[in-house]
């Protein structure tokens, strides 16, 4: 599931998106480790924490304010364009993992498309619905140490949700996704 770094110019719904580079959000040395620590209780103890889009992006070396994270849900299916823009991310940090929310909008479902990697390099939201969806992943990562790279599951990254993180990121991400329209 690669992630990207976009140019925009232009209001939501006629938004240009240019490809600037593909970019890396987790590891050590990424922007959800940097927002994560800038977070971090005085105390050590499980905790939640939140960024918005803008702060993924300013937390992103080389990045501007007019640049936009977007995720590549399905980069291996022929004929694919399913592109979703990342409004938001809430984590819940244990010692040695942290459980993510992903709020997304949606830009591209399931389009097909004869040449997906040049539709990826500029396009406009022209006439797309951005809906508003969830996603819950995890990182291998906490407030004692860890890569805080991505978790494994096969092909497909779960978290498994205790009851203390269940009960911060669910409401978040439902009112969140429930009650955001569309975003400038």
């Amino acid at each position: 599931m690669p992630f990207m770094l976009y140019d925009v110019a232009g209001p939501v719904g006629d938004r240009d998106y240019s490809l600037a580079r593909t970019v890396q959000i987790a590891g050590t040395n990424g922007p959800l480790k940097r927002v994560h620590d800038r977070s971090v209780p005085p105390s050590p103890h499980p905790f939640g924490w939140h960024a918005n889009g803008a702060d993924i992006v300013a937390a992103l070396h080389g990045s501007t304010p007019d640049q936009e994270v977007v995720i590549d849900l399905k980069p291996r299916q022929k004929g694919n364009l399913s592109l979703y823009r990342l409004r938001s991310v809430w984590g819940f940090t244990y010692e040695w993992w942290t459980p993510l929310a992903l709020h997304l909008e949606t830009i591209f479902v399931d389009q097909e498309v004869e040449d997906p990697q040049s539709a990826k390099a500029r396009f406009s939201d022209h006439g797309t619905t951005r809906d508003q969806v969830g996603e819950f992943l995890y990182v291998q990562g906490g407030f004692v140490g860890g890569t805080w790279n991505w978790g494994m599951v096969g092909r497909v990254n779960g978290a498994l949700l205790w009851s203390d993180a269940l009960h911060y990121l669910v409401p978040r991400l439902a009112s969140a996704v429930g009650s955001a329209g569309p975003a400038v």
